[in-house]
């Protein structure tokens, strides 16, 4: 008999939530649940240049799909709650309801699987999520990401391979540090313009988004450290166009014609500096919670740090850098405790 051709992605998130219907045990919460999550997997496809749409076939799915989506629901805000973040519970449940739709497609839909790698090798991907709480924070060692372009030498010859190969390594530097330096998500850095940063010579700039069902209008300042505005200004400096965007391909042969660089390949320059040093779990968005982490480990308060990353709520930053609050308390409690002698002598006046 010829193989079972793989279905369309949507289409198989519609078989998936109608097999269970048939099953008088499983609970109508369950549904709904299954429902509002997976409709949330398919708002990722659309959305994410790191997944392929909704209306492809589920061979395209890759083994990183799990990951990439929990990545995404980092970001989200729920509808009731705009400009909080989604709880750890419910980022828990959404991956629990597609890693069933995915062992669905691997076990239940008849022939062979519908996947070209298996929910073990998924689920492995995504890293531990054992008890509802998903792991926020960032590596340890990302530091040696940030600095890994720094460190690579720049082709010196005039070839177009190698004055492309060394337009790249200046860009990406660049983006390494403004990632880390203003704490942006990756969809703002890749809108950013020269005129944003004044060709590097700004050491702020503002950020405006839209958040919430209603789109309403966010603004926020940025900041550059030195070593960012340096990055930007070598890569500007040698680009030698007058291109809008801050960071741009570099396949074009007329440089005028160069194109911003997506959210896609920006991801791609961490993942790259990443492999190369040995983390190669590293995300974009880890820069974003490792500059919060730096800021409050040097002595920020949660207000500001939520004024930096453009948190809704202080509570919001309480939330995500909880380990480091309760440190800090620890740390500043223990400081200020004097001994029950010291009080002594205190008292007496000695």
């Amino acid at each position: 008999m010829p193989e079972e051709p793989y279905p369309i992605i949507a289409e198989a998130v519609d078989l998936f939530l109608a097999a269970p219907e048939q099953d008088p045990l499983v609970a109508p919460e369950t549904h709904r649940t299954y429902r509002t999550a997976l409709r949330a997997f398919l708002r990722f496809l659309e959305e994410s240049e790191e997944a392929p749409s909704p209306t492809r076939t589920t061979d395209s799915l890759g083994v990183g799909v799990l990951r990439a989506f929990y990545v995404w629901l980092l970001e989200q805000e729920p509808e009731h709650a705009p400009g909080e973040k989604l709880s750890d519970a419910t980022v828990a449940t959404y991956l629990a309801a597609v890693t069933s739709l995915l062992r669905f497609l691997e076990l239940r839909l008849g022939g062979a699987s519908k996947l070209t790698f298996t929910v073990e090798q998924a689920r492995d991907r995504v890293g531990e999520v054992p008890t509802g709480r998903v792991v926020r924070r960032p590596p340890g060692r990302i530091p040696l990401v940030m600095t890994y372009y720094d460190k690579l030498p720049l082709p010196t010859g005039d070839r177009p391979r190698q004055a492309k190969r060394r337009l790249d390594i200046l860009r990406n530097r660049a983006i390494l540090h403004v990632l880390y330096s203003t704490g942006c998500r990756i969809s703002e850095v890749a809108a950013l313009n020269r005129a944003d940063v004044e060709e590097g010579h700004a050491d702020e700039t503002l950020i405006v988004s839209r958040k919430g069902r209603r789109r309403e209008v966010k603004e926020r300042h940025v900041y550059f450290t030195p070593e960012a505005q340096a990055a930007i200004r070598a890569y500007l400096a040698a680009r030698g166009d007058h291109v809008s965007a801050l960071f741009v391909s570099h396949r074009a042969r007329d440089p005028e014609r160069r194109r911003r660089l997506s959210t896609r390949s920006i991801w791609q320059v961490v993942k790259d500096a990443g492999k190369a040093v040995g983390v190669p779990e590293v995300m974009p968005h880890h820069f974003r919670h490792y500059r919060g982490s730096v800021l409050l480990e040097q002595g920020l308060s949660l207000a500001q740090v939520q004024e930096v990353l453009g948190h809704e709520s202080v509570d919001t930053t309480r939330r995500t850098y909880i380990h480091l609050d309760r440190g800090k308390l620890k740390a500043d409690v223990l400081a200020h405790s004097p001994s029950p002698a010291e009080l002594e002598r205190k008292l007496e006046g000695r």
